[in-house]
């Protein structure tokens, strides 16, 4: 992609990052947007990445860095106050500015760096909206499906294949590397394989892992902390569930032919909340559909359809005593208690 489209799409994000755009910019903003698909491509990626932030490995070691060169320097860069008190000048310091300078490093390591050519590593942002489903194929040979309103980052690298997985599913493809594994992480787990197929969904408190063919390894990286379960292996046929309360369940059986077919907009809850149910739908579903009651977002469901029997399902899910099912006019599905 063009970098200076993305330069372009950097500045009309951190232009929004503390407060919205005044009405002339924002129809300037909306005409670029307009103008072309590569220039929505950008920004789509330039809003991934400020969503990949937190977990940038380049911006922890340059924090770590300027810590360090901080504390060095802290003799000349504190001033008196009065009352004694003293106050560090470090950036770092500064709560209100943080995000955007941070995202600024991000975006200069962005272009210093992710577009270099380079034959060791190969580092890449993708994205998609709600209800689109993508396919990639990476370098390697692997082959990524990304679902509605997911967001992850790949970099191949020469010892190791990593990919972090920020929200929505995937399906993964994985080409047989015994010299690089394949690691698929998101804020709380790592998945580790050499070559296999397995599909993920992450989703707001919870992800779970099903192996379609080969064997794979999922690590609870926050067990340490809690006492639990650090790590699980998996084979063709088999899921597993994460949350943030319980960390990894059992393994569980599943029938293999069902793993991902998402991919054709096809669903199988079984024993899930309305809630959850709720949450993955709306991958797909732009209006949304918002669960109105909190009594009923624990409500264990069975189904099975296709996304363009959702009418059916909520006629189904109507039909409970204690359901009712609105459908506004924008299209927009509001679940609640009778």
């Amino acid at each position: 992609m063009d970098e200076r489209i993305l330069e372009q799409a950097s500045q009309w994000l951190l232009k929004q990052a503390d407060k919205p755009l005044p009405e002339q910019e924002k129809n300037e903003f909306d005409n670029w947007l307009a103008e072309s698909e590569a220039h929505r491509n950008a920004y789509r990626q330039m809003q991934a990445l400020w969503q990949h932030l937190p977990q940038s490995e380049a911006l922890q070691a340059h924090q770590q860095s300027s810590t360090r060169q901080s504390s060095a320097q802290q003799s000349s860069t504190t001033q008196a106050q009065p009352g004694g008190k003293k106050r560090s000048s470090s950036w770092l310091s500064i709560d209100w500015r943080a995000p955007v300078l941070a995202f600024s490093l991000l975006i200069a390591v962005f272009f210093g760096w992710f577009l270099q050519p380079d034959p060791i590593v190969e580092t890449q942002i993708y994205a998609t909206q709600v209800g689109e489903i993508n396919q990639i194929e990476l370098t390697d040979g692997s082959v990524i499906t990304l679902g509605g309103n997911t967001q992850l980052v790949v970099s191949l690298q020469e010892q190791q294949r990593n990919v972090r997985l920020h929200k929505g599913e995937a399906y993964f493809d994985v080409a047989h590397d015994k010299t690089r594994p394949f690691v698929v992480t998101n804020d709380e787990t790592q998945i580790k394989v050499l070559g296999t197929e397995f599909a993920v969904q992450a989703l707001s408190t919870s992800l779970q892992l099903e192996v379609a063919q080969g064997a794979v390894e999922i690590t609870d990286m926050q067990a340490i902390y809690y006492n639990r379960v650090k790590n699980r292996v998996l084979t063709a046929g088999e899921a597993i569930t994460y949350s943030d309360t319980k960390g990894l369940t059992e393994v569980a059986k599943v029938d293999g032919e069902l793993i991902g077919n998402w991919r054709d907009k096809r669903f199988n809850f079984n024993n899930q909340t309305l809630d959850a149910i709720a949450e993955r739908l709306n991958l797909y579903y732009p209006p949304g559909i918002v669960i109105a009651s909190d009594s009923l977002k624990h409500k264990a469901i069975n189904s099975s359809f296709r996304l363009e029997q959702l009418d059916t399902f909520l006629a189904g899910l109507s039909m409970s005593d204690d359901i009712d099912v609105i459908k506004r006019e924008d299209g927009k599905i509001i679940i609640t208690k009778v």
